[in-house]
């Protein structure tokens, strides 16, 4: 086999392994699947809070119906406190104190968080996985893990997701609906959506 006939093999192979990516074979078809995996209504929407093991952030509309974002407490956060001893509740306290450590609504990157609740409202349903709790653990998907939740006007949540790992390829997430046991494989990354810093979740 010539040269040049061995180069074009490889060419055509990189090639199709391209198309084969970007066509996501080995995830969950959103097509086939129409039903939308979060059932609320982006209009009833004022507040979003993102947990992640010790970051959270909490969205809220401000008085010119801009999304502001500030740090919050984590779940895991405030266990970690309750079990402190008494002394180094009353240490962190003082620390925090002294150093003026407090989290002050800044002006959000409107157009990153209208795409995240965007997405998200538009996700299929997928393909399910599981419904045993005791796998929820294999998939990432726990209650310190990656969790976002929806609020109204009233402070009532909507609906908190909870985002595992990536699916078999790099274009698919496990995920699961608080107060649901079923796992699904939905066929959006989220987590690169979704792990930001304070800084870059900012206005630019």
């Amino acid at each position: 086999m010539s040269k040049k006939i061995l180069t074009l093999l490889v060419v055509f192979l990189a090639l199709g392994l391209v198309v084969a990516l970007f066509e996501k074979p080995f995830g969950p078809k959103n097509e086939t699947i129409g039903e939308p995996f979060i059932q609320i209504s982006k209009e009833n929407i004022v507040a979003i809070e993102i947990e992640h093991f010790i970051q959270g952030f909490k969205f809220s509309k401000n008085a010119e119906n801009k999304w502001v974002v500030e740090e919050k407490k984590t779940a895991l956060q405030e266990k970690m406190e309750q079990t402190k001893p008494d002394t180094a509740k009353k240490e962190g306290a003082k620390d925090k104190k002294k150093t003026g450590e407090t989290s002050t609504p800044v002006v959000a990157n409107q157009e990153m968080v209208e795409r995240m609740i965007d997405v998200l409202l538009a996700l299929p349903k997928g393909v399910p996985v599981t419904n045993n709790p005791e796998k929820y653990t294999l998939f990432e998907i726990h209650d310190y893990g990656l969790n976002l939740g929806f609020f109204d006007k009233e402070g009532k949540k909507l609906a908190r997701v909870y985002i595992g790992k990536e699916g078999p390829d790099l274009f698919s997430s496990y995920v699961r609906l608080e107060g649901e046991k079923e796992v699904y494989l939905v066929a959006e990354q989220l987590k690169g959506m979704l792990n930001h810093t304070l800084d870059e979740w900012k206005e630019r």
